[in-house]
């Protein structure tokens, strides 16, 4: 009896073998994988989560600037990031598809998108030095909601895919705020008197010839 439950021990655990024991969980339909040249990965939605992925691993460094870094957190407006191009990285390197701006933790927030699904990113020469940098606007509301900007917040963190490239980071100081938003108060209404000025009357005098 001893026998038989050893064999079919032994049977299970090599029917086992032969399954895909993988323990690694599959990644989600909508998640976009993309290469990076030293082997890694970069996979939208799941940035910084691991090393070697191409962004914790093999990333490169650039430039980020926020030039307004005071963020109201009750404002609905936007914030702009610039990626100058330099003689080390030319900005219209990025894949805008992969871009995110947060704490550099989980999937950060995306790139706002206009009313006709475009992405609210273009390339202009925004230092005057000649070359295309890279301007982004990211929604403070999504950036609230998606747990990357906090009253603690003192920097915001930037990572993308390249074209043909490693993946890049950044960061940018930010300060943020809570301002009320301004209540327009009632304009007093004031008495006007309108004034009419009588000019004198001026007897006309003709003169018949």
């Amino acid at each position: 009896m001893k026998n038989l439950l050893l064999t079919g021990l032994a049977a299970a655990t090599v029917g086992l073998g032969g399954c895909n024991a993988d323990p690694t969980p599959r990644r989600a339909e909508s998640d976009a994988a993309f290469g990076t040249p030293d082997g890694g990965s970069f996979v939208a939605g799941e940035r910084g989560k691991r090393d070697g992925d191409g962004v914790r691993g093999g990333r490169r460094e650039v430039e980020v600037e926020i030039p307004v870094a005071e963020i109201n957190l009750n404002s609905k407006g936007k914030v702009r990031v610039l990626i100058p191009t330099t003689d080390e990285f030319d900005a219209s390197e990025v894949d805008l598809e992969t871009v995110t701006l947060g704490d550099g933790r989980g999937a950060d927030t995306r790139v706002l998108r206009k009313k006709n699904g475009g992405l609210m990113a273009r390339l202009e020469d925004d230092d005057g030095d000649g070359d295309l940098d890279l301007v982004l606007h990211f929604a403070v509301q999504e950036l609230l909601a998606n747990g990357d900007l906090t009253e603690s917040s003192t920097d915001l963190v930037f990572e993308a895919a390249t074209h043909n490239g490693p993946a890049v980071r950044g960061s940018a100081e930010v300060s943020p705020v809570s301002l009320e938003p301004k209540t327009l108060l009632p304009s007093s209404r004031i008495g006007t008197t309108l004034r009419i000025a009588l000019l004198p009357t001026v007897s006309a005098v003709w003169h018949v010839l």
